[in-house]
């Protein structure tokens, strides 16, 4: 809808008056003009539908389009039908004539025509140009240097432009007041351009890591335009494919690529929940998704229906799903000794889910609470990563034991030399044991590690 504001008419009138309309053809229902302001815009506007757009940063509504409705009113235009009939009544000679003295006084048509005799710099001012995201005249000037320059541009020039690109660090080619990109016909330029080259599998892997840095979607364009190509949809990760289509919202080319067995059944409801939220849901429901089911209601805030589906993890002994959300599990069980108990019977004999052994200790109480902390003990050396609260959960239940494990702990903490790790256990042990018991222990260690410098220097200055 137009909206031309007293100071935009106003700015339109002083821009008509000092000659910055450049140039206006009328083209059927289409005006496209050049009009000089602070920079040089090209301006088109639909006469059937009373809308404009111009290169300017506000896009459209703008003084550089009203001024050239100011124009056409007044008749100042070139009608390019007549234009064209003109044209095609001139013999070669006369059209070469034009031709040759246009490009002498305006040599930039001859960018349009013949390659600069060296690409080279032109290309890198560009390049620093996109580093400053740049309006909407320099991307369309530098889409036509590109085109007419294709054959001096080769695939690493691509790669250092597109990862230029991958690197804004907001949205990119972006007009921000009419809240659409200006970059369309420069992606599809790069994409079209790469594909006249020979694109090989190393080729492929260096865009996937280019397209990973793109955070924004600046790549989008050009993703879908190169893979429209069956061969290098073939070579490319379908997942960036996948993430292109998603950030366009086109459901049926999603939901075609979702056939594919390469993607999981848990990648595919994720990518569900992006598109069609209860076809997602049912699609995990029949393939019994539960840990997927219970991730999404966790995150929800839903923690009944979090729980339902913690239920059927465990009846189906899910053990990577359990152990993949442990931390989220640990306060819904709280208070539910039935969960509890159920879990560490799961836990007790799946290497996996030991590390759950010590969680579920927190939450446990009475006699459980001392069977999990027996089976901790039992499974120590599996639990060394986590050395500070097993020795915490010994010292709790079995302190005669304390000492015997702080010591097989070190040994394996001093193989790996976790120096600091072994520093971080005996503060804890030291909690648990009496200060003769703990000096009798650090001297054993001293003496047994007496070669390990820099672990007694730590022992000495921290405990001693």
């Amino acid at each position: 809808m137009e909206n031309y504001s007293k100071e935009i008419r106003e700015r339109a009138s002083q821009i008509y008056s000092d000659g910055g309309i450049l140039g206006l053809l009328k083209r059927g229902n289409k005006l496209i003009g050049i009009v000089k302001d602070i920079d040089i815009y090209r301006v088109e506007y639909d006469l059937s539908l009373s809308k404009g757009k111009c290169e300017c940063r506000l896009g459209e509504n703008c003084e550089h389009i009203y001024a050239i409705k100011m124009s056409y009113e007044k008749g100042e235009y070139i009608d390019f039908d007549s234009l064209e009939n003109k044209i095609i009544e001139l013999n070669k000679r006369e059209l070469l004539g034009i031709l040759v003295t246009l490009i002498e006084k305006f040599p930039m048509i001859a960018n349009y025509i013949y390659p600069i005799e060296n690409a080279k710099y032109s290309l890198e001012r560009y390049i620093n140009l996109i580093k400053q995201n740049p309006g909407e005249n320099i991307v369309n000037s530098f889409t036509d240097f590109l085109i007419n320059n294709r054959e001096k541009i080769n695939k690493d020039d691509i790669f250092i432009i597109l990862d230029t690109i991958a690197s804004c660090k907001s949205k990119c080619f972006y007009n921000f007041i009419t809240e659409k990109p200006y970059d369309e016909n420069l992606m599809k330029t790069l994409a079209n351009i790469l594909l006249e080259k020979e694109v090989k599998e190393d080729d492929i892997k260096k865009l996937e890591k280019i397209i990973e840095k793109d955070k924004y979607g600046n790549l989008d364009t050009f993703v879908l335009t190169l893979l429209d190509n069956e061969d290098i949809r073939k070579l490319m990760d379908i997942r960036i494919y996948l993430n292109a289509l998603i950030r366009r919202g086109d459901k049926d080319k999603i939901l075609k690529l979702l056939q594919t067995d390469v993607i999981s059944k848990e990648e595919k409801f994720n990518i569900l929940l992006q598109t069609d939220e209860k076809e997602a849901l049912e699609f995990a429901k029949i393939n019994m998704l539960y840990s997927s089911l219970f991730n999404y209601y966790y995150n929800l805030g839903e923690f009944s229906q979090a729980l339902e589906n913690l239920k059927k993890m465990i009846e189906l002994k899910d053990i990577i799903g359990i152990s993949s959300h442990k931390d989220k599990i640990l306060p819904l069980i709280k208070g539910n000794p039935d969960l509890i108990k159920s879990l560490y019977e799961l836990s007790k004999d799946n290497v996996v889910l030991y590390p759950l052994l010590i969680n579920l200790y927190d939450v446990a109480s009475g006699s459980l609470k001392y069977d999990i902390a027996v089976t901790v003990m039992d499974k120590f050396l599996s639990l060394k990563d986590y050395c500070p609260d097993v020795i915490r959960i010994v010292g709790e239940q079995r302190k005669e034991k304390l000492s015997y494990i702080v010591q097989h702990l070190t040994e394996e903490l001093v193989e790996r030399k976790r120096y600091e790790d072994v520093i971080q256990c005996l503060k804890v042990a030291r909690k648990y044991m009496t200060i003769e018991d703990f000096n009798n222990l650090l001297s054993q260690i001293k003496e047994n590690y007496k070669r390990k410098r820099q672990l007694v220097s730590l022992i000495n200055k921290y405990l001693s």
